[in-house]
């Protein structure tokens, strides 16, 4: 069979996987003692550096001495490149709901809540922490400081991205 032999690295946040080679087995002569010691056959270094999309390249064999190809030297070799996940901790923006109209949020802790999230690192690279917002319901609550629970359905997520952690478990809030 061939061997894809790969140099570079694909675009940020990218991973590169060879997916098919065409002809996917070759010919080769030479020696009877060369070729008992050859299972596959490489292919010369194909560089993926900035691949963005599905790529097919050209590219030829990397025979070893003493190997002859028998019929064409043409490999193409076809790339799948898809988003690399990662992972960030991120601040959150806090959205207080149904507070009552003569109340005021005064103080909360922690103010920026970290949550660690999982997406295509490419994504993950320009969110922010207005992207990532927490709503906390502060119905019924009346003047004073509360611990208020805090939970994943609170969250509210770019698409693509998901939780992977919550980092604080409840805000303290003090209301006016």
């Amino acid at each position: 069979g061939v061997h894809v032999v790969i140099s570079g690295a694909p675009a940020p946040g990218k991973l590169v996987t060879p997916t098919v080679t065409q002809p996917t087995t070759v010919t080769v002569a030479g020696s009877v003692a060369v070729l008992s010691r050859l299972s596959v056959v490489p292919t010369k270094p194909i560089d993926v550096a900035g691949l963005m999309r599905r790529t097919t390249i050209a590219t030829t064999l990397d025979l070893p001495a003493g190997v002859t190809l028998v019929g064409s030297p043409a490999i193409d070799v076809s790339f799948d490149v898809i988003d690399h996940d990662a992972s960030l901790a991120v601040t959150t923006k806090l959205i207080f709901t149904n507070l009552a109209a003569d109340r005021r949020v005064v103080t909360v802790d922690p103010a920026t809540p970290i949550v660690v999230v999982v997406g295509p690192a490419n994504k993950l690279s320009s969110l922010s922490s207005s992207d990532v917002s927490l709503t906390i319901d502060l119905a019924g609550q009346g003047v004073g400081t509360k611990q208020i629970a805090v939970t994943a359905n609170q969250l509210h997520l770019p698409d693509g991205v998901t939780l992977q952690q919550l980092m604080t478990s409840a805000v303290t809030v003090t209301i006016q």
